[in-house]
């Protein structure tokens, strides 16, 4: 057997899994991947500016394109994970012998790469309309970081995805941690500013290790300077994909045992 078959084989079943439960026409993508980061960036950028302070304004650019990351594929997941539930073969795949963290995983490839082209879109937009400086940009950091951040953003997104199959309104699931990737990590509100209690929370999130190094990089600052967040934020991952897969496998259980998903039904 080629060494590249399950490769092969696992984008294949990431493309149609993303194509089956996530894919809604070119208007949805665009605005959902790439309109809707831009609005947000400029929206926080006009809010720095009209306040009269050019540096918080530039933050909060570059936390907004970072943040561009984690909420495209939170959308994009739970979303796939409803649709699995209510529509999909969400039955048919707890019958089956295949690998749960293959299969998990599988829903979130695309969406990932989904969030490193929101994030180049908004950079783009920043740097061509609202002149973010770029001049001291170090371009091996920020790549090296948007892929880190990228990794952790969706392994928190397949992990909360459980919870929009045992759940009706994942949607207010989505604005809860949407909301809080923006509030709590850094991206808008620098964290020593922050409650200690509220602080302790952004800090088990994702973006928040990585988005300094995101930020170092338009310093100019090497990768070798931003280690220790970059590892941080990928053992915040590592967490986060190997809780997901044991969750997903605890629903599993309990769905075949009680002969529903509907907890709250059942509450």
């Amino acid at each position: 057997m080629s060494a590249f078959s399950a490769p092969i084989r696992f984008g294949v079943l990431s493309f149609l899994s993303f194509k089956a439960l996530s894919w809604d026409g070119v208007g949805n993508y665009v605005w959902g991947n790439l309109a809707r980061p831009v609005f947000f960036v400029t929206m926080f950028a006009l809010a720095g500016r009209f306040a009269g302070n050019p540096s918080a304004a530039e933050a909060y650019i570059v936390g907004m394109v970072a943040s561009a990351h984690p909420a495209t594929i939170m959308g994009g997941v739970l979303a796939m994970f409803t649709i699995e539930r209510n529509f999909a073969i969400l039955p048919i795949l707890f019958a089956t012998s295949g690998s749960r963290f293959v299969m998990i995983w599988s829903r979130g490839l695309i969406h990932m790469g989904s969030g490193w082209v929101s994030v180049a879109v908004s950079l783009f937009f920043a740097a061509v309309v609202l002149k973010l400086d770029l001049s001291r940009l170090d371009w091996i950091t920020l790549l090296v970081a948007t892929a880190v951040i990228g990794f952790s953003s969706t392994a928190f997104a397949l992990c909360a995805g459980n919870f929009a199959l045992i759940l009706r309104q994942w949607t207010d699931l989505r604005t809860l941690l949407e909301g809080s990737v923006v509030a709590f990590t850094g991206a808008v509100i620098p964290l020593a500013a922050l409650p200690g209690a509220v602080a302790a929370v952004g800090h088990v999130l994702p973006l928040t290790a990585g988005l300094v190094a995101f930020r170092a990089a338009f310093q100019g600052d090497p990768v070798e300077a931003v280690t220790m967040p970059l590892a941080q934020e990928a053992a915040i991952g590592i967490v986060y994909a190997v809780l997901g897969a044991l969750l997903f496998l605890a629903i599993e259980r309990q769905a075949k045992r009680m002969g529903s998903l509907d907890w709250e039904a059942r509450a």
